[in-house]
């Protein structure tokens, strides 16, 4: 027996429908959330898969500095430098 309405309701509520209100949140996000995580995956197997990426000319794999800055996702202190190429024959 369920004691609580399936879907909040907001009859009473000054809700506004276009924006991003935390009441609604749980509605809105969870499909566009999916959709963002599949097209990064999409984006990023498409530049793995169509480039050949090389380092810039004199510099060796043992050269790339590695360190991090502490932070929420653990950035590179230095960027990543890398040459794309186009290997795709169309």
């Amino acid at each position: 027996m369920r004691l609580h309405p399936i879907v909040p309701l907001f009859v009473w509520s000054n809700v506004d429908l276009r924006g991003c209100d935390f009441r609604l949140s749980t509605f809105a996000i969870c499909c566009w959330l999916q959709l963002g995580l599949t097209i990064v995956k999409q984006v990023t197997a498409q530049l793995v898969h169509c480039f050949d990426w090389e380092l810039p000319e004199g510099m060796l794999p043992t050269e790339l500095d590695m360190t991090e800055e502490f932070s929420l996702v653990t950035p590179r202190a230095k960027h990543l430098l890398a040459i794309p190429s186009y290997c795709l024959n169309i």
